[in-house]
């Protein structure tokens, strides 16, 4: 599983990118681009050094403003 200041560093960078294309991407998610996850992001957490279970929750993709 894969933090979710990833994914917002993802899609900041396809926003920025696909802006020269056309200044409608840069309001759209991922720029406009489909993403696809997968897995089952219930079952698996990160492992962040010395967190709490607070910390630990809030890392995963569930609570990214995306």
């Amino acid at each position: 599983m894969i933090n979710k200041f990833c994914f917002e560093a993802l899609d900041r960078t396809l926003r920025d990118v696909m802006r020269v294309e056309s200044q409608d991407s840069a309001h759209k998610p991922f720029g406009g681009k489909i993403i696809v996850l997968g897995g089952d992001f219930r079952q698996i957490l990160h492992v962040v050094k010395n967190g709490s279970r607070y910390g630990i929750v809030k890392a995963t993709i569930n609570y990214a403003e995306l």
